[in-house]
């Protein structure tokens, strides 16, 4: 896993200067560089219609409207797509549609995009946008459990060139074993994980010593929100560790908003170049089995 831009900011090191994190429910911590209008304001500007979706999650569903992707890694996904050429795309969570709209206008000319989404409401939105945007020919949204409509995907289907994943985070590990036992990803494919440095408090798992010097407080003196952001980071830094434990795929952390996991199955040309041959690699446990 690389952490490296991650721990200068932690440790202090002036890259930019940062002013005072003013994300909503600031998760308080030494690492927390949660600050996205410090580089969103130095991008390409967001699109009309884009714009257009945030503000009405905004206004439609003020509560929930922070789990929208922001309009840097809504970029960063539009070009990935784009340098994959992408044909068949699958987002497992696509709420309101913001991130789903950057990746259908990314799509090849007769390609697909097949989003999971579970909230009725929010899938609606989604639809209303899509078609301003004239990409509903283009998506097909699913509105029920995304693990179950993973696990539900018939076998033997053309396989998918970028997967984005930003549904329930407690169960990101099962995503990621489905799509793989699956064979849902592309050889030259990427799987693209969502808010993998939760708020940046999985910093604080990173690096155990330092971890060590601030004791967390016991369960029993957290209130539910900090409880339930405390499991949530767990689940977040149990996926990176099982990633990079792996050995079908290789991953790099992106520290881009909330952290993005980009992971890529294993090449034969990849174990050349780290001195293995095919039985060595694949005599390898994965971090399944080593679990």
């Amino acid at each position: 896993m690389l952490f490296c831009l991650s721990a200068l900011l932690q440790r202090g090191v002036p890259l930019i200067a940062k002013a005072a994190c003013t994300a909503p429910r600031c998760c308080g911590t030494k690492a927390c560089v949660y600050e996205p209008k410090l580089y969103e304001d130095c991008c390409s500007a967001e699109p009309t219609l884009l714009h257009a979706l945030r503000v009405h999650t905004e206004e439609f569903m003020p509560r929930a409207a922070h789990m929208m992707s922001g309009a840097q890694q809504g970029r960063l996904l539009y070009m990935l797509a784009r340098l994959q050429r992408a044909q068949r795309v699958l987002e497992v969570g696509s709420f309101t549609g913001y991130a789903t709209l950057w990746l259908a206008s990314a799509l090849q000319d007769g390609g697909t995009l097949v989003a999971l989404e579970r909230d009725p409401i929010a899938a609606e939105v989604a639809r209303t946008h899509l078609q301003a945007a004239g990409l509903s020919e283009r998506v097909e949204l699913c509105v029920a459990d995304a693990l179950e409509s993973v696990i539900a995907m018939p076998s033997g289907q053309q396989p998918f060139d970028l997967i984005f994943l930003d549904a329930d985070k407690k169960r990101y590990v099962q995503y990621y074993e489905e799509l793989l036992r699956r064979k849902l990803l592309a050889p030259d494919g990427l799987l693209i994980a969502d808010n993998i440095l939760w708020k940046w408090q999985v910093l604080s798992l990173a690096w155990p010593a330092e971890a060590a010097a601030e004791a967390e407080p016991a369960p029993e003196a957290l209130t539910a929100y900090q409880r339930r952001m405390r499991s949530l980071r767990d689940a977040m830094h149990h996926y990176n560790v099982h990633v990079s434990a792996d050995y079908r795929t290789r991953q790099l952390l992106l520290p881009l908003r909330d952290g993005l996991s980009v992971a890529q199955l294993s090449s034969m040309a990849e174990g050349e170049l780290e001195g293995e041959g095919e039985a060595e690699a694949e005599a390898k446990p994965s971090a399944r089995t080593q679990a």
